[in-house]
């Protein structure tokens, strides 16, 4: 008998969210980058993916301003 992989897709923003899994272990990837671990439910790890998202986009407010500051002063 062969398992069938269940995959979702998500766009979060600019970000694309990959949920993965089967026989009760699911793995997420953002932007093409598995996350490490895995998940009990698909809910799990599209939370997990979610929490990765956001961090990224944090370290992007944070980035942005800090590159217009620098560019100024150049």
């Amino acid at each position: 008998m062969k398992t069938v992989q269940m995959k979702s897709i998500f766009q979060i923003g600019r970000h694309v969210l990959q949920v993965f899994g089967n026989q009760g272990r699911w793995v997420v990837a953002v932007d093409g980058v598995l996350l490490r671990g895995w998940h009990s439910t698909s809910a799990d790890a599209w939370s997990a993916g979610v929490a990765e998202v956001d961090r990224l986009g944090l370290a992007s407010q944070v980035a942005e301003p800090a590159l217009a500051l620098a560019a100024t002063r150049s």
